[in-house]
């Protein structure tokens, strides 16, 4: 369990750790990135933000920026921010016009009840847990009144089980890169726990489990997700400020 203590335990990683590499080589996504395409993740995160046209919506941690080009080209006003010099640097050059802005997640440089929607994907798990209810109370702060955020984070409960399973069936340490990659994993959470906080900040969430692969495929997928692979999965939110 030392793993999972560390994942737990440490602090918010510095904005140099996410280089250029990790979004290329390591960063969920890279390899339809680098194909011109986006991901699986990334398109049942447009089938649950439904992007209007008109509405400002802010992508925290916005990595290489494919959502903001996905947003605005449905007509939605999206911007995104990342605290991370590499990102910025890709997002601008892929966005091309796309508005990119680097900050910190705990201190947004945006007035109040500005945006119809944020997305937080894979974010949370990033944030120790002090910077994490310092962001949320933030995110609660430049939505609009019923607004509401949009969130996947990992599942700890699924991560303790996968990290059981390559100990006893695989005998052998993951990859140095799988290593790398989990390490910048700081606040794993539970549905409980992640449920709680965001009740505690004013929000009312909506927690569900998914499968990526399965629910692309399967019309009834969120039920089945929902009822059997709560354990195992990572988790969906939506969060909306009361």
């Amino acid at each position: 369990m030392q793993q999972n203590k560390k994942l737990t335990g440490s602090k918010t990683p510095s904005a140099t750790e996410y280089s250029e590499q990790y979004y290329l080589s390591c960063c969920g996504g890279y390899q339809e990135f680098l194909q011109g395409r986006i991901c699986r993740r990334h398109r049942l995160a447009l089938q649950y933000l439904q992007p209007q046209i008109g509405e400002n919506i802010l992508d925290i941690g916005c990595g290489r920026g494919e959502l903001i080009k996905e947003c605005n080209l449905m007509g939605a006003n999206a911007i995104g921010i990342d605290y991370s010099p590499s990102s910025i640097k890709l997002a601008a050059k892929y966005l091309g016009s796309g508005v990119v802005i680097k900050a910190d997640a705990t201190i947004l440089p945006f007035s109040d009840n500005l945006f119809h929607k944020v997305i937080m994907l894979d974010v949370v798990e990033h944030l120790d847990k002090d910077d994490l209810i310092k962001c949320l109370t933030e995110v609660r702060r430049v939505l609009k009144r019923h607004g509401w955020v949009l969130l996947h984070t990992p599942n700890l409960w699924g991560e303790i089980l996968d990290h059981f399973y390559k100990r006893i069936f695989w005998k052998r340490r993951v990859a140095a890169k799988s290593d790398d990659y989990h390490n910048l994993h700081v606040n794993l959470l539970t549905p409980m726990a992640l449920k709680r906080l965001l009740k505690q900040l004013g929000f009312a969430p909506e927690i569900w489990f998914a499968a990526d692969s399965l629910l692309e495929d399967v019309p009834t997928s969120r039920v089945m997700a929902n009822k059997l692979l709560w354990f195992t999965t990572s988790m969906w939110c939506k969060a909306r400020r009361k």
